[in-house]
């Protein structure tokens, strides 16, 4: 009898939870950035859930109604979705800041928008934005990283290289210990690498290891030549 009281109690407390799930308190920025958000966004706008990088300020992740339907494309919804909030994520001009990447259809029947963070048009280490959009050309998610106020942070002035891409692919290969051997055709790519002081322009070079799961992956300071860590 006793037993039965336990398990009747137990199932009421789950009924209870499910009825009534239990929320971490949104921190005082995020609760500050959702209710400017909602007002900005009018009367369709839904924020269901808001993360912040700590780091940065702007938002990590937002997800619920976050634009009203539309029948254009995903991706020129996803540029208008960025010009209404672009203060918050630390955006001016976000038709030259962000560059469409990629477009992929979603489980829902909707798409995956994925754009690049760029800076005087060179792509920025780790900004990166994945803007779903439903079949009704609803906003629903925003997930990533964008990198507030670079342009301030170099004075409004390009970094131009002095190292070129051949000589940082040579630094690169000298630079390797491994056993597996490199291949011949690496993939080199020309960043702004925002997380360090100064934000200073590099090379990424990925060289395939044969025999190897992953790649050799090594970052080549443009202007001095060094090897980032």
């Amino acid at each position: 009898m006793i037993a039965s009281s336990k398990t009747a109690a137990v199932c009421a407390l789950i009924a209870i939870c499910i009825a009534f799930p239990l929320h971490a308190e949104a921190s005082p920025q995020a609760s500050a950035l959702k209710h400017k958000l909602e007002q900005q966004l009018g009367a369709y706008g839904r924020i269901q859930k808001i993360e912040i990088d700590s780091d940065l300020g702007t938002p990590a992740l937002l997800s619920g109604v976050l634009s009203k339907p539309s029948r254009h494309t995903p991706e020129w919804i996803a540029y208008d979705f960025l010009r209404e909030v672009r203060t918050h994520y630390g955006l001016i001009h976000p038709l030259r800041e962000m560059l469409v990447k990629e477009k992929t259809s979603s489980t829902d029947g909707g798409s995956i928008v994925k754009l690049q963070q760029l800076l005087f048009n060179t792509p920025v280490y780790g900004g990166q934005l994945e803007i779903q959009v439903d079949r009704d050309g609803v906003v629903r998610r925003v997930e990533g990283t964008v990198y507030p106020g670079l342009e301030e942070k170099l004075f409004h002035r390009r970094t131009y290289p002095v190292v070129s891409s051949k000589k940082a692919v040579r630094l690169a290969k000298a630079s390797y210990r491994g056993e597996g051997e490199l291949s011949s055709k690496p993939v080199v790519t020309r960043y702004y690498l925002p997380d360090r002081p100064g934000t200073p322009l590099v090379y990424e070079v990925i060289f395939e290891i044969e025999g190897a799961p992953s790649p050799y992956r090594v970052l080549i300071h443009a202007v001095m030549g060094h090897i980032i860590p």
